[in-house]
């Protein structure tokens, strides 16, 4: 599937910014130990085997991206990484003492922004590290989910998702960090209220290795207790029912379920986690509140 295209992209992000004079985009050769590394890098981690074959590329071949760095606000014979960290790691272990860079003047709120557009674009972030970058957009410099939207490329409701899963408690966090469950594991246990039961499902997902169907199904009941009457909800659902329900929700981006009542009335429960995500589904279906 053809990734959708960022909002704005880096080239447009550094098009805004001041320094616009040619010699200042030049590359410039720094040394590594004079650059910082970024406060606001959403990326948390770094596998080690994948540094170390970076390093090995670049011993052979050399950097062919150059970092992006400003001036350093408090010390004037140091650089802050803007993005490039793990080129920086690489170029370390490979005992290199130059880097080739790019100086540009960012604000710290741009800081953050391009390495997080830079991040999305390589697909580099897993989804928790990303959802606590857009909650830092939003806490730090009071950028709304419609303003976050529009920097990432990503609908309102895309980071209304992705913020959602912050509310995980966090040992499920940590198990989607490290791929234990999936995104669509963790969608389908924000909708237990119960931590204890959410942990409980969790648990049983990765010892069980559950589909989302089946952990949806147990989610939908809050069974998980008795995982028994779920999973038996889940087969008797009409396999049409179940392929609309999802095929809904991948269009709403929020959790769908369809009650047949006799084969052709029924109701469709649309599911709404704030106001704002009300709102936004509401503008889908261009809904106008007076």
């Amino acid at each position: 599937m053809k990734r959708k295209a960022l909002g704005r992209g880096l080239s447009v992000l550094l098009a805004d910014m001041p320094n616009e004079k040619k010699e200042q985009r030049e590359i410039r050769e720094i040394s590594v130990d004079d650059i910082h590394f970024n406060q606001y890098q959403p990326r948390t981690f770094f596998d080690d085997d994948s540094l170390l074959e970076l390093a090995e590329s670049i011993q052979q071949h050399g950097i062919l991206q150059p970092l992006l760095v400003r001036s350093h606000p408090e010390f004037s014979d140091r650089f802050q990484l803007i993005a490039g960290e793990r080129r920086l790691r690489a170029a370390k272990i490979a005992e290199q003492k130059t880097i080739p860079c790019i100086l540009l003047e960012a604000e710290e709120a741009q800081m953050l922004e391009i390495a997080l557009i830079e991040n999305i674009q390589r697909s580099d972030l897993n989804p928790v590290e990303e959802a606590r970058a857009f909650k830092q957009l939003s806490d730090r410099f009071s950028l709304t989910q419609e303003e976050i939207a529009q920097r990432v490329g990503k609908s309102r409701e895309a980071i209304a998702n992705s913020l959602r899963l912050l509310n995980l408690p966090p040992s499920v966090l940590k198990s989607l960090e490290n791929t234990e469950i999936s995104i669509g594991h963790a969608k389908a246990l924000l909708s237990i209220k119960d931590a204890n039961q959410l942990e409980e499902l969790a648990n049983r997902v990765i010892r069980e290795g559950l589909t989302v169907r089946q952990t949806e199904a147990c989610a939908r009941e809050e069974t998980v207790s008795n995982p028994e009457n779920s999973e038996k909800e889940f087969k008797e659902k009409d396999l049409h029912i179940r392929d609309l329900e999802f095929s809904i929700e991948e269009t709403l981006q929020t959790k769908v379920n369809i009650k047949m009542k006799g084969k052709k009335k029924g109701i469709i429960e649309v599911h709404f986690y704030d106001f704002e995500h009300l709102e936004g589904l509401l503008r889908k279906w261009n809904v106008k509140l007076s």
